[in-house]
């Protein structure tokens, strides 16, 4: 009988969590068609905005999910109690928790299915849609890479001034300092290509090796310089008054090719050009690590990775308050004024993530708490006004 109920209660909600996600994305496709319009012109038509539209949906689904999952709960459960089958539920003897039970099964597969869609799905589409845009309207093919990247290596600053789409690096300047932070090598190389492995088996092939580090074996991560231009820099003896022979002295070599092995590899390049908004949760990871592992500012990438990982935890709130609107205190109120009530909640824990968001970038705040502050905020409210059921 018991598994009859659980079905049951979690057919309904879960059909009413669906038609919410799909009523929602259908007016968040209709405002971003409208917004679309203006840039409608020669190359970039009508049915170009819908396929941009369309692209869109994926990256919609996730940031709305939390509010679809409160007004999906209260409808479903609403239904129920309109027609007294929860009041039926409850006298028979099946707890609060046990309902709360059958609800959470569904919302379960639904977070798992909205991990997947931003980790596989919605960072591709959305990078998509906005390189096609651009290309339509330029007429030409475009690349979405930056064109400027500053990295940091082992004793090394780099500076490309474009990434091909190809991967391919153009007009690099590369700063080499020792462990007291003095410069002492420039180098410019007008191309630079990644070669996978070591190049052993290529004994012309010239090494540009850090000499601060002679041991180091050569690594499997290089790339080869084209027509560079290095400049050493070579410091005299520390003397009271500087003499002639103290200046450092510069010495300066044309290579036609340099191999230049480095950490940095193609795909951290590709995370360097790309926007955050493009990066996956698996690639946001990657690069908050290596932010963090380079002394760099990380907070903003690692401010959106707990912002989604999280989400589940946000819509698992809007399911508890969703049954506290249904059997606390607002369980005689008309279902329209709950929906209502829950379009307001999911605004309102919206805004304030945003809020906490930039306020902890400010003032220096954990991401992982900036996040989860507004998450406990949901709960705080669902346990009060269960407090006065």
């Amino acid at each position: 009988m018991k598994s009859i109920l659980a079905r049951y209660v979690s057919r309904v909600v879960s059909k009413a969590v669906l038609i919410t996600i799909l009523v929602i994305i259908g007016f968040s496709f209709i405002a971003e068609v409208i917004d679309e319009l203006n840039d409608i012109q020669q190359g970039y038509a009508f049915l170009d905005v819908l396929i941009h539209a369309v692209l869109h949906v994926p990256t919609q689904t996730f940031e709305f999910l939390p509010s679809a999952v409160l007004i999906g709960c209260l409808s479903g459960l609403g239904l129920l109690a309109k027609n007294s089958e929860l009041t039926v539920m409850r006298a028979s003897g099946i707890s609060t928790q046990k309902i709360f039970w059958y609800v959470i099964k569904p919302i379960l597969l639904v977070m798992l299915m909205a991990l997947l869609l931003i980790e596989y799905i919605a960072p591709s589409s959305l990078q998509l849609a906005d390189q096609r845009k651009a290309q339509l309207q330029s007429g030409e093919p475009v690349s979405i890479s930056a064109e400027s990247v500053w990295a940091l290596g082992q004793n090394e600053m780099i500076y490309i001034r474009r990434v091909e789409a190809t991967g391919a690096l153009s007009d690099v300047l590369l700063f080499r300092y020792d462990d007291e932070k003095k410069l002492t090598a420039y180098l410019h190389a007008q191309e630079g290509h990644f070669i996978d492995g070591d190049g052993d088996g290529d004994g012309d092939l010239e090494y540009l090796y850090n000499e601060l580090d002679h041991s180091a074996e050569r690594n499997k991560i290089a790339w080869i310089l084209s027509n560079v231009s290095e400049t050493r820099i070579i410091r005299g003896q520390i003397a009271p008054v500087y003499t002639p022979e103290s200046y450092p002295s510069l010495i300066q070599h044309q290579h036609e090719t340099l191999v230049w092995q480095t950490r940095i590899t193609p795909e951290m390049i590709d995370l360097m050009t790309m926007e955050v908004t493009y990066l996956s949760l698996s690639q946001l990871l990657d690069y908050a690590r290596y932010l963090a592992v380079q002394g760099m500012d990380d907070r903003a990438h690692w401010l959106m990775f707990w912002d989604k990982v999280l989400q589940p935890f946000v819509c698992l709130g809007m399911v508890f308050v969703g049954m506290v609107f249904v059997l606390g205190p607002m369980r005689s109120v008309s279902i329209t004024f709950r929906i209502f009530a829950g379009i307001l909640v999911g605004f309102s824990v919206r805004v304030l993530q945003e809020v906490t968001g930039q306020l902890g970038l400010v003032y220096l705040w954990s991401p992982f708490l900036s996040v989860l502050l507004p998450i406990l905020a949901v709960y705080i409210v669902g346990l009060l006004m269960l407090r006065k059921k």
